[in-house]
């Protein structure tokens, strides 16, 4: 069954995940963390989005984007709104 936000909503506030369906924790676990997210085997790694930060990389085949190296090896800039 197809649960919509509200249902989504009562079974994260209330706590009932653990009375829920596989389909219906699945839908739950998606919409609380994102389908991208719960689909990568990398869970427990940091990520850095640079969208939220509002900031472009400079160099487009960095060793950043390849997850290597560290935040201070790189230039951002900021964007515009």
């Amino acid at each position: 069954m197809k649960l919509t936000d509200k249902q989504i909503i009562n079974i994260i506030d209330n706590k009932l995940i653990d009375n829920c369906t596989e389909e219906e924790k699945e839908q739950v676990m998606n919409f609380a963390f994102g389908e991208e997210y719960m689909e990568s085997s990398d869970k427990g790694s940091r990520k850095l989005c640079l969208e939220s930060l509002n900031v472009n990389l400079v160099k487009s085949d960095s060793p950043w984007e390849k997850g290597e190296g560290t935040i201070a090896d790189y230039v951002f800039i900021l964007k515009d709104k």
